[in-house]
């Protein structure tokens, strides 16, 4: 398990993230804990299962994320029962996302040192440079060979 704190010291801690990975080096679960009363209360819960992600909020609601694959790399998103396509470039890094009907959900820049912008719609997914996970926790990304 590894564990990301922030504050000044243990009295102060305001955030908490723990990555817990499988035998094989893997990510299976990551757990976000936010402040709430004076302590750290209200923990967000994700599940990593290959190319599927379930999501288990501090209230107990649960969003599934499917990414969906074919020859050609990366091609779709199923996310809360909706099916969103995937527009990555030649690094797999998402540049837009679509809906069924073709219209733009999201579209993305990145920055020289592979930080994400938004450019337009909403921030669907937490995906970024070459597919890496972006951190729920810190600004930038949390950079993983787990991708």
């Amino acid at each position: 398990m590894s564990e990301i704190r922030q504050g000044v010291d243990e009295n102060t801690i305001t955030k908490k993230y723990n990555i817990y990975y499988g035998l094989d080096e893997q990510r299976i679960k990551s757990v976000l804990s936010l402040p709430q009363g004076g302590g750290l209360a209200g923990a967000t819960t994700r599940y990593y299962f290959g190319a599927y992600e379930k999501d288990i909020d501090r209230f107990g609601n649960a969003t599934q994320t499917d990414y969906i694959y074919t020859p050609a790399g990366l091609t779709a998103m199923m996310k809360g029962g909706t099916l969103y396509y995937i527009h990555t470039d030649n690094l797999g890094s998402i540049q837009a996302i679509t809906n069924e009907s073709k219209v733009v959900v999201s579209s993305y820049y990145y920055t020289p040192w592979g930080g994400r912008v938004l450019l337009s719609g909403a921030n669907i997914t937490d995906r970024g440079y070459t597919f890496h996970s972006l951190s729920r926790f810190l600004s930038g990304s949390t950079w993983s060979r787990f991708a």
